[in-house]
């Protein structure tokens, strides 16, 4: 499978998709809006789809972190997605004992 885009449905029921796209070699590529109307896709304009394109990475990174979170509990306990936050302790040095090996 390959995906096409980011299909989203706002409060009202309209659909949206959020779809990369290539914009010549200069200008390399940019994120734009469809919405839906009567069965066909209709490109929306840049400066009036640029708060539908935020709202529509906000919607991105919420499923990422759903999806975080059913894989975590749906794990068996040797693979869980953990969250590490760094230690406000201080840690002894580490030492070690032998001889460290010559880069080869």
């Amino acid at each position: 499978m390959l995906p096409k885009g980011l299909l989203v449905t706002d409060p009202h029921g309209q659909e949206f998709l959020l779809v990369p796209e290539e914009r010549g070699a200069a200008a390399g590529y940019t994120l734009s809006v469809l919405q839906r109307h009567d069965d066909q896709w209709i490109r929306l304009e840049p400066h009036a789809s640029r708060r539908l394109r935020e709202s529509m990475l906000g919607a991105l990174l919420e499923f990422f972190g759903n999806l975080c979170r059913i894989l975590n509990h749906n794990s068996d306990g040797t693979h869980r997605i953990k969250k590490h936050a760094p230690s406000t302790r201080s840690q002894p040095p580490r030492t070690t004992t032998g001889k460290l090996r010559e880069p080869s």
